[in-house]
């Protein structure tokens, strides 16, 4: 078995704020709500940003606006997981994405 982390982050972003207005209509605790969500894959962050789908720094993100779930993995898992990854690397995310995504 592996160890694998799921980072769910809730920033302040505008879309964060909308996701955030939304769910409270939803759900009135109004405790911590994600909006972003990555990978921490052997120390390196896995995320989607605009610019694509990248390795980052978990670092840039303030702690307090950090969950952090450890899941334990079997080696197909991580396999499958890497393979996956490595087709979508530095491609294009977001709306503007999807608009183009026959092209890919």
């Amino acid at each position: 078995m592996n160890k694998r982390y799921v980072i769910f982050i809730s920033s302040d972003a505008w879309y964060s704020e909308v996701i955030k207005f939304v769910e409270s209509i939803r759900d009135e605790s109004k405790g911590f709500v994600p909006s972003h969500c990555g990978m921490d894959v052997s120390g390196h962050f896995r995320e989607a940003l605009s610019s694509g789908f990248v390795e980052t720094n978990i670092d840039l993100y303030d702690k307090n606006q950090v969950r952090i779930f450890e899941l334990d993995v079997t080696d197909g898992f991580v396999q499958a997981g890497d393979t996956e990854f490595n087709k979508v690397w530095d491609r294009p995310y977001g709306w503007h994405a999807l608009l183009n995504g026959a092209n890919y």
